[in-house]
């Protein structure tokens, strides 16, 4: 039995996509996953500067617990938050867990912190050669990162009251961190 051959030849006809339409698809594809690819990367990026940014408030609290337990003193009560000091245990050098890259943490106004020291009774105070100044303001640490340097920044906000530190962030182009209450958890 053999088929009529119109009937063959519009079978034969339907079947398939042509090379063009192939290209337009794969080509549409293509762009729509390099703009999700290059959201994504930012999103992983501002994630471990966040984690960062927590792992600099754990290491303040630890140091903080620290100079309770063992009631230190002087410049064992201290640490630096300076990511170019070799003394610092957050330099970039170090391999802090969250892996960022080029972290720089800086004052508010812009300049590089003091480095933070706690009484043994829990109080945070910077110091600054011979003086020593008890915080009576919040110190502001803005941790940044070239890779989201678009995005914005995480704040470390250290509170005077026992030195509590609370995490904020602040979009690219806002002056300051603030500290509010629907702000400031992690």
């Amino acid at each position: 039995m053999t088929l009529h051959p119109t009937i063959d030849s519009r079978l034969k006809n339907k079947s398939g996509f042509t090379i063009i339409e192939l290209l337009v698809t794969i080509s549409i594809l293509g762009i729509l996953a390099s703009i999700g690819l290059r959201s994504m990367i930012d999103f992983y990026e501002q994630r471990r500067l966040r984690s960062a940014a927590i792992e600099v408030i754990g290491m303040i609290q630890e140091k903080r617990a620290q100079v309770m337990a063992e009631q230190l003193t002087a410049s064992n009560a201290c640490m630096s938050l300076d990511t170019s000091d070799s003394a610092s245990p957050i330099r970039n050098d170090k391999g802090m867990t969250s892996g960022v890259i080029g972290l720089e943490v800086k004052t508010e106004a812009g300049g590089t912190p003091l480095p933070l020291c706690f009484t043994p009774e829990g109080l945070a105070y910077t110091t600054n050669g011979s003086s020593k100044d008890l915080l009576g303001t919040p110190l502001t640490l803005v941790l940044s990162s070239p890779a989201v340097a678009s995005q914005g920044d995480w704040c470390v906000v250290v509170l005077p009251l026992l030195a509590q530190p609370h995490l904020d962030w602040r979009p690219r182009g806002q002056a300051s961190c603030r500290l509010d209450s629907a702000q400031g958890s992690f």
